[in-house]
């Protein structure tokens, strides 16, 4: 019923909207970025899904981000700017690499 890009668009935005739930209560900035966050994960792992025709690849990939992020958060002397520089860099580089592997990948399986 719809395209490609509006589908990843709408689920990365209920992606984000039930991120809110956990972080509702904390500081406004706090929410406002981890919804960021999670919206551009969500469009990551949507065109992951697309690009693999299948959803492991991405609930891996979640596994692996929340466990980083449970370390710092449960490890108690974690300065919230380290923190916050920490998931910020994530957050743009983890997109980044993903489209840096497919066009590496999607190059090498091409025929000569």
């Amino acid at each position: 019923r719809y395209s490609k890009r509006m589908t990843i668009l709408l689920s990365s935005a209920c992606f984000s909207l039930f991120h809110l739930a956990g972080i509702i209560n904390k500081p406004l900035d706090e929410v406002i970025g981890g919804m960021i966050m999670a919206f551009l994960f969500g469009l990551v792992w949507g065109d992951l899904v697309y690009r693999s025709n299948s959803l492991m690849p991405s609930i891996l990939s979640h596994y692996i981000i929340d466990t980083i992020g449970l370390v710092f958060i449960t490890y108690n002397n974690v300065d919230s700017m380290v923190l916050a520089t920490f998931m910020t860099q994530l957050t743009f580089l983890y997109p980044l690499l993903h489209l840096i592997l497919n066009k590496f990948f999607r190059n090498s399986q091409k025929p000569s």
